[in-house]
């Protein structure tokens, strides 16, 4: 009986290194481009990386001490700031061509949204991933759903922790969404510590801005769509087979 050639089980390790891949890469909703971008195919936008770019980079903004009033117009030491300063910081990154791109803007909350836990005057609560940063917390960066009692509507339990996935300085507090609720004149929220959607009593309050921009035609068709994955897995699934077959034919 021949031994199975050293050549065959390197096949073998390629081949399951490949599938492995091949599954993992099948699973992913957002891609590093480089140079500070994330690609978030299931939104089919593009993310900043820094999460926090305001703390480092304020593109002529003013800045404000760490004690003064959310009223005060400013970004603070941390990064925070209301949304009217918030709204200007954007609109200096794309004076400024941040990144080559003159087109960033703050997420938007889609209304109503029928996957959040609490439906009124508004869809607010936990789960809801219709709104661009609930969608990123839940489904791109895999955060748990809280769990609600479906009698009740009464929360029962929520993860703690945030994953930051490909992000970096990811703030673990409130982020700005540009829509506005406006009933009592303010701008819906998220919670990067819970994924709980709200809106804030008006736009003072010194909470965080992440930005993005539309999605890239160029990395999207560089994205291998589900049927170039179910080609791939055939064509691995093929070679298994042969080496399977050799291995019998040697043996």
């Amino acid at each position: 009986m021949k031994k199975f050639s050293p050549s065959l089980k390197m096949k073998n390790a390629v081949l399951a290194g490949a599938l492995s891949l091949v599954l993992g890469n099948a699973q992913a909703t957002l891609f590093d481009r480089g140079g500070g971008l994330i690609f978030d195919d299931v939104l089919n936008v593009t993310w900043l990386q820094n999460a926090n770019l305001a703390a480092t980079q304020g593109f002529g903004i003013a800045s404000k001490g760490a004690v003064e009033s959310s009223f005060q117009f400013g970004i603070a030491p941390n990064g925070s700031m209301n949304f009217n300063t918030a709204y200007n910081w954007i609109s200096a990154m794309n004076n400024a061509v941040y990144l080559g791109y003159s087109d960033w803007r703050l997420p938007t909350t889609m209304q109503p949204d029928s996957t959040c836990s609490f439906q009124g005057s508004r869809s607010s609560g936990y789960n809801c991933t219709g709104s661009e940063m609930g969608s990123l917390y839940y489904t791109g960066l895999g955060n748990q759903n809280a769990v609600i009692d479906p009698l009740t509507n009464n929360l029962i339990s929520y993860e703690h922790e945030t994953k930051t996935g490909p992000f970096k300085n990811l703030q673990s507090n409130l982020y700005w969404s540009s829509t506005e609720y406006k009933p009592d004149s303010s701008n819906y929220v998220l919670s990067f510590f819970n994924g709980n959607q709200g809106d804030y009593q008006g736009p003072y309050g010194n909470l965080y801005a992440m930005a993005l921009r539309g999605g890239d035609s160029t990395f999207i068709s560089a994205v291998p769509e589900p049927e170039t994955y179910a080609m791939m897995l055939a064509g691995l699934g093929l070679m298994g087979f042969m080496a399977r077959r050799r291995k019998n034919i040697t043996s």
